[in-house]
């Protein structure tokens, strides 16, 4: 059976004592106490990191325009005309 010392202020020995078999005398689940700690540390977390909705980033409010075939936009070149225009 285990035991342990118990000792005073003063660090004098003062009686032995008989520990439990039931609860002492098991070797311990190290899966487990991992799972126990790691699960005790995560919920201590104050845990205030948050992200912005979409009525919270600023901008955003106007169309973009479409830059889809737009050539003015890419190389500062007049964008490409069409053969209606063509005279």
């Amino acid at each position: 059976m285990p035991s342990t010392t118990v000792y005073n202020m003063a660090g004098e020995a003062v009686e032995q004592l008989e520990l439990s078999e039931q609860v002492f005398g098991v070797t311990p689940n190290m899966a487990v106490l991992h799972q126990v700690v790691t699960a005790q540390l995560v919920n201590r977390r104050q845990g205030n990191a948050s992200t912005k909705t979409r009525a919270e980033v600023s901008g955003g409010n106007k169309n973009h325009i479409s830059r889809r075939g737009r050539v003015v936009l890419a190389r500062g070149v007049p964008a490409r005309r069409s053969s209606v225009m063509a005279v």
